[in-house]
């Protein structure tokens, strides 16, 4: 079975998993598992960015995710934060939106601009289509292999092209796994890089990769997909946070 393992000088930060369109399939579960108040506050940047320093370990490029990025409390703050960081390391920062609505461009395009973050765009559902005018949605992440008895990797593109995920609970060797552990009750990898290690990420692909629609062949749904393992974990979330209406 292959390992795609991710590269340790990349990481997402999920920001905050508020996000304000509702995209079916969303990789970080922000429709199907709502997490209003998991967020990152400039406290948790300090930690973060101190921990990388007493440890000697450098990124090379940081995403800033969520979620709606912007919508995180204290944003401005935290990206002051990170722009400190990259200056003493030379490393780029990145800035994900949705771009859905004029309150949010405006607030992309100041913080863009004034910091010098380029900007990349996650179009909502409706807006994003191929050449001939199909539209394209995200790969189903709640669709489990192991429900379908299908093949899967342990790790995929996501986590060996985008990177670890850090948020709240900490280190995940990818965010949808992130996303996911406040539906099965995961823990991560611990909150210090030195927790990050191949046999750490190896032990977390293996309980999660069995259950995630990216570790299959990469395909896209034009709806949302929603296999049983996911559906009974969704209720169960559902109930436990008072969100009744799931899909």
């Amino acid at each position: 079975m292959n390992s795609l393992l991710p590269t340790f000088k990349i990481i997402e930060l999920c920001l905050t998993y508020r996000c304000n369109v509702q995209c079916q399939n969303c990789s970080n579960l922000c429709t199907q598992a709502p997490a209003t108040e998991d967020y990152l506050t400039p406290e948790d940047i300090y930690f973060f960015l101190d921990d990388l320093a007493e440890h000697n370990h450098p990124l090379g490029q940081i995403t800033l995710h969520g979620g709606e990025p912007v919508l995180t409390p204290d944003f401005e703050t935290i990206i002051k934060l990170l722009c400190e960081y990259r200056k003493l390391n030379n490393c780029t920062l990145w800035l994900l939106s949705n771009n859905s609505n004029e309150l949010i461009r405006e607030k992309t395009r100041y913080i863009s601009d004034k910091y010098c973050i380029p900007l990349g765009i996650s179009e909502k559902r409706g807006t994003n289509r191929d050449a001939k005018g199909h539209e394209l949605m995200y790969v189903p992440v709640n669709e489990s292999p192991d429900d379908l008895g299908l093949p899967y990797t342990l790790g995929c593109f996501q986590s060996a092209q985008c990177g670890m995920c850090y948020n709240k609970q900490g280190y995940f060797p990818c965010s949808p796994m992130a996303a996911a552990a406040r539906v099965f009750d995961y823990s991560s990898m611990g909150h210090s890089i030195v927790d990050v290690t191949e046999e750490a990420c190896r032990e977390k692909f293996a309980q999660h990769c069995k259950h995630c629609g990216f570790a299959m062949e990469r395909r896209r749904a034009f709806n949302q997909v929603t296999t049983k393992t996911w559906d009974k974990a969704l209720k169960e979330y559902a109930k436990k946070k008072g969100h009744y209406e799931i899909l």
